[in-house]
């Protein structure tokens, strides 16, 4: 894991353990997809991996990959826009990743052959 559940909740999530362990995964999958496994063989998990993954399980807890514009109470009815998952998740981990290495110092959005 790239981030307990302690952590998480730390950080302010409020999904239960269950939830929280799937979604979790799914959102390490997309993290070592990213990074080609790169950050699995390091010891240390950096503060940048950590809130990446708390911000794509909030985007993983949308409902269904779609986000609310709107809400009322008393009748129970939501509006939602649907958002790219993908888009989404690559501007994320640009944004969280982009000037993170290794601890051998390989950049861990590189593309190029080693």
């Amino acid at each position: 894991m790239y981030l307990a559940f302690k952590e998480y909740l730390e950080i302010g999530g409020t999904l239960d353990n269950a939830t929280f362990t799937r979604f979790e995964f799914k959102a390490r999958k997309e993290i070592d997809r990213y990074t080609f496994n790169r950050l699995q063989g390091d010891t240390v998990v950096r503060e940048s991996v950590k809130l990446l993954i708390y911000e794509l399980i909030e985007i993983i807890d949308t409902t269904n990959g779609k986000q609310v514009t709107s809400s009322s109470n008393d009748g129970v009815s939501q509006s939602y826009v649907a958002i790219d998952f993908n888009t989404v998740v690559s501007q994320l981990v640009n944004s969280y990743l982009s000037n993170e290495t290794t601890l051998d110092g390989t950049p861990l959005l590189y593309l190029g052959v080693e």
